[in-house]
């Protein structure tokens, strides 16, 4: 069945690369160099994660801000100033003499600043994954910033770190708390939502209730139905969905139909994968990641193991950050490359795992696999 060419041309040209190159990382970078069809790496990685377009290095500066912004065709300019102010919809930044100049958010790159000592700590932890203790310095860095535009680039951090540890009561809350003080958020794609199966924690089940019927707050019955669609309140849940489909934030409006589709992977057909993927191709690239996992689920469900496999791999490819959905993808994608015939390709990405989330279940997973191929 091809469902999506595309797809299955890109996989044919990756089939040819895997034969040679066994190890992820070179994988990894010859995925990035194709044109991944319609869900194709941006031009500007930056955009694939927003959350990590401040990572970038740049030239350091004392006492000053250094944006990056897109101009026209492939330029970018650098801007040496004050960021005045930056949300999802604008950056307002003062120059060295003064002058205000206001730019569009979606043109805004990469950031630096004379970030504290306390935020850098935080990072480190961050970059080394010890979320525990990311967790403990940002919540310090945040109490002793003044910035309003550093503090949501911390509360971001936070949601990051909370969802990790499993804190997704408190990761929750944190976004609730990003999102209202700029709806146009560039870290959107930082909300907890869950993509997989599985019943919650009681925990997380308890505050996704509350969520939902939450009536001031679209982001909150969104997390609420995501959380309750594997529990006795389905019904509940689906209806939430339901009722977000005219949302004045299209992301919102996107998320809660790749949401519904999580529960119609047992009766999909292949038109409706067709019709998924056009849905998918009109989102952000930022939120695509869960989006991309359900379709490549139901490709898998159609046997068309081969576009699962490339679709499941985008995810730790393109969205890095989303940790959990991306062992869960690495693990389908071997399971589908083993449908394939392609045991080498599949120890690959089952060594992957083992190596780069050794403290996840699906690590655990994939070492009885890689140990039943030897």
């Amino acid at each position: 069945m091809a469902v999506c060419a595309g797809m299955n041309s890109e996989f044919e040209s990756l089939q040819a690369f895997v034969c040679r190159a066994l190890a992820f990382n070179q994988v990894v970078a010859f995925c990035v160099t194709l044109a991944l069809g319609s869900t194709a790496v941006p031009a500007d990685p930056a955009q694939a994660d927003p959350a990590q377009a401040d990572t970038v290095p740049a030239e350091t500066v004392q006492a000053e801000d250094v944006v990056i912004v897109s101009a026209s065709g492939d330029r970018r300019t650098r801007l040496v100033g004050e960021v005045a102010e930056l949300t999802g919809k604008r950056l307002v930044f003062r120059h060295a003499s003064g002058r205000e100049e206001i730019i569009a958010g979606t043109r805004v790159i990469q950031v630096d600043s004379n970030w504290s000592p306390q935020l850098l700590k935080a990072d480190t932890f961050f970059q080394q994954h010890d979320y525990r203790r990311a967790l403990t310095a940002y919540l310090v860095a945040l109490a002793a910033e003044q910035r309003g535009w550093v503090k949501q680039r911390i509360r971001a951090r936070l949601v990051w770190c909370n969802r990790y540890l499993d804190r997704i009561g408190q990761a929750g809350a944190t976004f609730r708390v990003l999102y209202d003080s700029d709806p146009t958020t560039r870290d959107f794609a930082a909300i907890p939502l869950t993509w997989t199966t599985g019943q919650p924690s009681p925990n997380t089940e308890r505050r996704a209730r509350q969520w939902l019927t939450d009536e001031d707050s679209a982001v909150a019955r969104l997390m609420g139905a995501s959380w309750l669609l594997s529990t006795s309140s389905r019904a509940e849940a689906l209806q939430g969905l339901k009722g977000l489909v005219t949302d004045k934030d299209p992301r919102v409006v996107l998320l809660a139909e790749g949401q519904h589709w999580r529960t119609r992977l047992a009766s999909t057909r292949v038109k409706d994968v067709e019709r998924w993927t056009a849905v998918v191709d009109q989102m952000p690239v930022s939120i695509r990641a869960g989006p991309v996992f359900v379709l490549a689920t139901a490709l898998a469900r159609h046997q068309d193991s081969g576009s699962a496999a490339l679709g499941f791999m985008r995810i730790p490819i393109l969205y890095p950050r989303q940790r959990r959905l991306s062992t869960r993808s690495l693990l389908a994608a071997a399971g589908e490359l083993e449908k394939m015939n392609r045991i080498d390709e599949a120890r690959g990405l089952y060594r992957e795992l083992i190596v780069e989330y050794p403290n996840t279940d699906e690590a655990e997973q994939a070492r009885q696999e890689f140990d039943r191929l030897k």
